[in-house]
């Protein structure tokens, strides 16, 4: 019974030294104004929980990279077009 509990218990940290995440964490210079209007927004739809804000500048920086990207493959084709 207890080499089935020791093979188990292993296969247990196998399995969740997979799902660590790699996090990261940056220090950045927010205007007063602006900062306060992305908590107000935060706190109102996501409320005073733990983790909100990361959750939220995460979503930002999502939205900000796939709006950046499809305009610069917008002026790409603009570019391929009048040639």
């Amino acid at each position: 019974m207890k080499k089935i509990h020791t093979i188990f218990f292993h296969l247990n940290l196998i399995y969740t030294y997979v799902y660590i995440a790699i996090l990261v964490r940056r220090n950045i210079v927010l205007d007063d104004d602006l900062d306060e209007q992305f908590r107000d927004v935060v706190y109102r739809r996501l409320g005073y929980r733990k983790g909100a804000l990361s959750e939220a500048l995460s979503e930002a920086i999502t939205a900000w990279i796939k709006k950046s990207s499809q305009r610069s493959f917008s002026k790409s084709r603009k570019r391929r077009k009048r040639k």
